[in-house]
């Protein structure tokens, strides 16, 4: 068949794509608030769908640079905003929003910082204790927007996510027994402590045998206490439906090869600058990547400290991790210590992306006044100590589990003392309880991680209690995954588990 005879096709993405809005997992907003993309800053590049939101859109926030690209192609109202006022402006708009108009918010792709913060914060200002759905979620026991707090100051938990191939290396992780699932499981650990439940994701990550992901427990404290949530892509390999502001370049590259994070540099200073620009008094930050305790041991060798870390693993493969480490260092033609003082040597060497992420944001948070809580264990320890070897001497608390701190293969307390931070240690409450999630916490299975001891030490300070907060998980758990059966368990097909 040739020239014109070739037969149409009837259902064309392209077409079907222009016709409606693209569902984000399963929230629905109504009126919606919309990102769109004004691409390099020309007024030619637009595509036709963002001309048409812009042009139907009632009110538009943003940086004034933005808003020159669109200011002439819409009627809308215009929220201009800056560093210094994008808390006001937001508050403005969500206003805004509250009284029904629709809105879009764009943004120039490939500044990925400030105007997707935006996005999110008016997002949460309109839809806090909502459900996916858009409807009330009644998941919250207590409503916390941007100006609660716990224990007297405004707090807002940060979740950093990313990937690095060294997770792939047997015996390193116990993200489960499928590497494909693997790469799963920070995207889905973001949806569940986002918004409760998988929607992009497809997986609730658990390990092979059934512990699940530390999300559950976040979660179960999110929803005890009503936190705010900021999700951070430092370089997902997978899918979420989380709202989140990219600072990275994709996922890390095993650390045994001469570059294991080639864009370390770029990605700390992104991620400095969104933690200068975050308005929050307090951020506890947190991270997901499977993988994460290896590279986070070559960090700290390669810097000079104490080279030990923890494991998901109820026993930890330290001297496996060791070797992976000198492997790296030998590929890099470095020796230990030789990174004192270079963090981006040290990142770019044997590092992951989340490490250059919250290491940055830490910096440029402190730098900015804010107060933060490093939320885990020896891998948060060892991004303090890529904050002092960037000559930050701020206070830094590390709030991790009691699970991490008896763990004596991590030497945390040794490491917190050495780095000159506080530590403060959470014990839920797990041990003897015949719960399946909770036994397998206090046996040594997903010891820490997805911000885990951060958001047990939110419930300390608060007036909630240790066992409103175990009710709460074992609410979280059953509507996750006890309806189907534990996946890898009984049968049923297994998914990934937390970082090892």
């Amino acid at each position: 068949m040739a020239g014109n005879d070739s037969p149409r096709k009837t259902d064309d993405p392209g077409a079907r794509a222009a016709s409606a809005p693209e569902p984000v997992g399963s929230a629905a907003f109504d009126p919606p608030v919309l990102a769109v993309g004004v691409g390099p800053g020309n007024p030619e590049f637009l595509t036709e769908r963002a001309v048409r939101t812009v042009a139907e859109a009632d009110a538009i926030v943003g940086f004034e640079f933005v808003l020159d690209v669109v200011r002439d192609r819409t009627d809308a109202t215009l929220y201009e905003c800056s560093y210094s006022d994008q808390t006001e402006t937001i508050a403005s708009f969500a206003d805004a929003v509250a009284g029904d108009d629709a809105h879009g918010v764009p943004r120039t792709s490939g500044f990925v910082l400030t105007q997707p913060q935006l996005l999110y914060s008016a997002v949460g200002l309109y839809s806090h204790a909502m459900g996916p759905d858009g409807r009330a979620d009644n998941r919250f026991e207590r409503t916390a927007g941007a100006d609660d707090d716990v224990d007297g100051a405004a707090v807002r938990l940060v979740i950093v996510a990313g990937t690095t191939e060294t997770a792939r290396i047997d015996g390193i992780s116990a993200a489960g027994a499928d590497p494909t699932l693997m790469r799963h499981t920070p995207g889905a650990d973001l949806d569940v402590v986002v918004h409760g439940e998988p929607t992009l994701a497809t997986v609730v990550p658990v390990s092979p045998t059934g512990c699940p992901t530390p999300a559950v427990a976040t979660r179960a404290a999110r929803e005890l206490l009503g936190f705010d949530v900021l999700a951070v892509d430092a370089g997902v390999a997978g899918r979420t439906g989380a709202p989140s502001v990219d600072v990275g370049f994709g996922p890390g590259a095993d650390l045994r090869e001469e570059e294991a994070v080639p864009q370390a540099a770029k990605t700390y200073a992104n991620a400095r600058e969104l933690g200068a620009a975050l308005p929050d008094e307090r951020l506890v930050v947190g991270e997901t990547i499977p993988g994460g305790t290896t590279t986070a041991l070559g960090v700290l060798t390669a810097l000079g400290e104490e080279p030990t870390v923890s494991s998901s693993l109820p026993e930890n493969p330290l001297d496996l991790k060791r070797r992976v480490v000198a492997e790296g260092l030998d590929a890099s033609g470095l020796d230990p210590g030789d990174a004192a003082g270079d963090l981006n040597t040290a990142l770019e060497a044997v590092g992951d992306p989340v490490l250059a992420a919250v290491a940055g944001l830490t910096v440029g948070a402190v730098e900015s006044g804010t107060a933060v809580t490093l939320a885990g264990g020896t891998q948060l320890a060892a991004a303090a100590a890529l904050v002092r070897h960037a000559g930050v001497k701020a206070p830094l608390t590390l709030a991790t589990t009691s699970f991490v701190a008896d763990d004596d293969t991590a030497g945390i307390a040794d490491l917190a003392a050495t780095l000159d931070l506080e530590l403060r240690a959470t014990d839920p409450g797990f041990a003897g309880r015949e719960h399946p999630a909770m036994a397998a916490y206090a046996a040594g299975e997903a010891k820490e991680g997805v911000g885990m001891g951060g958001a047990l030490a939110l419930v300390r300070e608060s007036d909630a209690s240790m066992a409103e907060f175990r009710e709460r998980l074992v609410t979280v758990y059953d509507r996750l995954l006890a309806d189907g059966g534990v996946p890898g368990v009984d049968g049923a097909p297994a998914s990934p588990a937390e970082d090892g």
